[in-house]
């Protein structure tokens, strides 16, 4: 267990995976050869805020206070923001321009430039610069099926697992 505060960067190790954990129960699985920057990092009996910036590699979230109009839980990335409202929701790193974000339960807010889309669970969408946002359902996209695929088969060989806790 290594506590992590705000300004912390987070690297896993090829074939390792490690979880980040917050105080109420909110949770980040971090894959292998993932890059996270713990960019903010507050919470008290009134507020909470959560600022991650995922620069490489894949994560899920799973956010387990329902946060008020004031509190935030984002995951930024090279090419846009994911905000979320208690949920569940992968975001996926494919390369600078381009972020795979796909919800499990919940609403995420995804935002690129000026454009702004809300992923409803059981859809997804693929922020790729210089490209309009389009939410699908989930699975539609053959190729990040196939990536997918080679996560999960990938994820039964993760030999390391370390838990991540964050002092708040």
């Amino acid at each position: 267990v290594f506590v992590v505060q705000q300004g912390d960067t987070i690297k896993v190790a090829p074939a390792s995976s490690a979880e980040l954990t917050l105080g109420d129960g909110t949770s980040a699985d971090l894959f292998s050869e993932t890059i996270v920057q713990v960019s903010e990092l507050y919470e008290d009996d009134t507020n909470f805020r959560v600022r991650l910036t995922l620069l490489a590699g894949r994560t899920i979230h799973r956010v387990q206070r329902l946060l008020k109009a004031d509190d935030t839980y984002e995951v930024r990335t090279p090419s846009s923001t994911a905000s979320v409202r208690g949920t569940v929701f992968t975001v996926d790193v494919m390369s600078n321009q381009e972020t795979f974000v796909s919800v499990d339960e919940g609403i995420v807010a995804v935002k690129m430039g000026e454009q702004e889309v809300l992923v409803e669970a059981g859809f997804e969408v693929t922020a790729v610069t210089g490209q309009s946002l389009n939410v699908q359902p989930s699975g539609s996209n053959q190729s990040r099926q196939e990536m997918e695929t080679a996560v999960n088969e990938g994820r039964s060989e993760t030999q390391d697992r370390e838990q991540v806790s964050v002092d708040e």
